[in-house]
C-alpha cells in the first residue's frame, strides 16, 4: 500500500557528498545508499560526512558495485563500523 524511495550518493567530492546528505535529509528520506569501492576515495571520511549531513536517524548502506575483490569484503566493511 505505500512505496519507499531510498536516496543514493555517488559523488566522491566531499562537497557534494555533503550537499547531497543535507538535501536528503531535508526531503525526509529514511535510507540511502552510499557508492564505495571507487579509486582513491577514503570511504571512512564519506561515511562520516554523510553521516554528520544525513543525520543519525537516516539509515546508511554501502553499495561496492564490486570494486572490492572479494578477499578484502570483510576487512573493508569492518573498517566501516
Amino acid at each position: 500500500s505505500s512505496v519507499r524511495y531510498s536516496a543514493a550518493i555517488t559523488s566522491v567530492k566531499p562537497w557534494k557528498e555533503a550537499a547531497s546528505a543535507l538535501a536528503f535529509r531535508l526531503y525526509g528520506f529514511e535510507q540511502c545508499k552510499v557508492k564505495v569501492g571507487m579509486p582513491g576515495q577514503d570511504e571512512l571520511a564519506s561515511l562520516r560526512r554523510i553521516r554528520r549531513c544525513a543525520g543519525r536517524s537516516m539509515d546508511l548502506r554501502v553499495d561496492a558495485n564490486e570494486g572490492w575483490p572479494p578477499d578484502e569484503v570483510a576487512r573493508r566493511t569492518a573498517a566501516l563500523w
